[in-house]
């Protein structure tokens, strides 16, 4: 049996796959945290043996492999008009959320994971590292939180400008307030902007700004590579792709990697542990390649449908042949 770890609100990355696992008539069951701790659905854990059931269904005797897909989303279990201290409760119980969830991973750990939970919320910072320890290029990175340190910082790079942006990858990126959406965005400074900056600020990420002919997004499937070009006919000339997505000179191209790069993605992925994963690159106007980043819950429809590559597809058929089932696929 396969196992999906979602949530219970339509999510882009997991419901399609859903659509393929029924039509493929494969085993599985989701499990969400409205599931366990709002619907208050039958959960049995003995601690004791790290046995888990769910709606009377053994998990450690019927899962085969596990599929983590956004179980974790922020969740408002408490109110402001149940209780006044409804902050703090909301922390609080976010808190024993992430607990079970650990403590489930512990008693499922010897099914396959993909990806493994602890990778799930891998340092991005530390994937830098790993990916040049391998030969990949990474912009030149830095932590910074003075003026003139990021003054020295754009002086040493042979670009003109430096993106910053934030390094965590906990931080959701949007802000809602009532009917208004507020989004994050990488942004490039240049030696005028950084000459506004405070004198201090608070820790921010700096890479120094590659001179881009186009970005690469790529989806990894345990070894296997979806990846799609995006192409704007004025030049690339953003620093953040979100900026452009809806501009109608740009356009997305399935893209066939070097198999040099490929080599080098797979022993990172299996390095951080990672059998899923969005990954992105680009290439410089000098030819070279650029990892940027590995999102391990990615988002992969919008180019999937673009360039006909029947991502959630091949998600599905992958659970399924992780699942040790016999299934006959159906060709799209």
């Amino acid at each position: 049996m396969i196992l999906i770890l979602g949530t219970s609100s339509y999510e882009q990355g997991t419901n399609p796959v859903l659509d393929w696992l029924i039509y493929l008539k494969a085993d599985f069951i989701k499990l969400t945290i409205e599931d366990v701790f709002i619907n208050f659905e039958d959960i049995n854990v003995d601690i004791n043996n790290q046995q888990l059931s769910y709606n009377n269904i053994s998990l450690n005797e019927s899962v085969n492999v596990v599929w983590y897909r956004h179980f974790m989303k922020p969740q408002q279990f408490v109110s402001s008009e149940d209780s006044k201290f409804y902050s703090k409760l909301n922390k609080e119980l976010h808190s024993e959320v992430k607990f079970f969830t650990q403590f489930m991973y512990e008693c499922l750990k010897d099914k396959k994971w993909v990806s493994s939970y602890p990778s799930i919320y891998l340092n991005k910072l530390t994937v830098l590292n790993h990916a040049e320890k391998y030969g990949i290029r990474v912009p030149s990175s830095k932590i910074l939180n003075t003026k003139k340190h990021a003054a020295q910082f754009l002086e040493e790079c042979t670009s003109e400008s430096l993106i910053v942006k934030q390094f965590s990858d906990h931080s959701r990126g949007y802000y809602v307030d009532n009917d208004t959406s507020y989004f994050s965005f990488a942004k490039a400074l240049k030696n005028d902007d950084i000459a506004t900056l405070a004198t201090s600020f608070f820790p921010t990420l700096f890479q120094e700004k590659i001179d881009t002919d186009y970005e690469i997004r790529v989806f990894y499937i345990d070894g296997q590579f979806y990846a799609s070009a995006i192409l704007c006919d004025a030049g690339y000339n953003t620093d953040d792709r979100k900026k452009i997505m809806s501009q109608s000179n740009i356009h997305h191209v399935a893209y066939e990697l070097p198999e040099i790069l490929k080599q080098q993605l797979t022993r990172l992925m299996n390095t951080i542990d990672l059998a899923m994963g969005a990954i992105d690159l680009i290439k410089s106007k000098s030819g070279k390649y650029y990892f940027l980043e590995v999102n391990p819950i990615g988002q992969y429809l919008y180019e999937s449908e673009k360039c006909n590559l029947h991502i959630a597809k091949n998600i599905a058929e992958y659970l399924i042949k992780q699942d040790k089932k016999e299934v006959t696929l159906t060709p799209v």
